[in-house]
């Protein structure tokens, strides 16, 4: 509004474009390491993700084992997914793998049909 209470023309900034977000998101597992061997039971999953700048952002992580249900990590701070941790169980001794994908707030999926995956030796 100017001076003589009259609304200025359309700025820019409220007629300009939006960008659309199709970049895949990233994750990296840190631990367990890629062929650790680590004690069956409860086993602690830490990892960092990330959306392409100017993306909208990280949605959730989600982790897996060996193929079963993904299941929603929690983050390291809330609403912020740069880094998130789980704990799952693995009971069984031998090779297992542990899978995350994160989905950012457009509905990418890091990579949809491959996630981050680390093998693991549970003792």
């Amino acid at each position: 509004m100017n001076n003589a209470g009259s609304i200025g023309d359309v700025s820019a900034q409220a007629s300009g474009t939006t960008k659309s977000d199709t970049t895949l998101p990233t994750v990296k597992i840190t631990s367990p390491a890629n062929k650790a061997s680590v004690p069956h039971g409860n086993i602690s999953v830490t990892a960092t993700s990330s959306d392409d700048v100017g993306g909208n952002g990280i949605n959730n992580v989600q982790v897996n084992v060996d193929s079963g249900t993904f299941t929603i990590a929690t983050p390291g701070a809330p609403g912020n997914w740069s880094t998130w941790s789980i704990i799952v169980s693995i009971t069984t001794t031998g090779s297992h793998t542990i899978s995350a994908k994160a989905v950012d707030k457009a509905g990418n999926t890091t990579p949809p049909n491959n996630p981050t995956k680390v093998s693991i030796t549970v003792t």
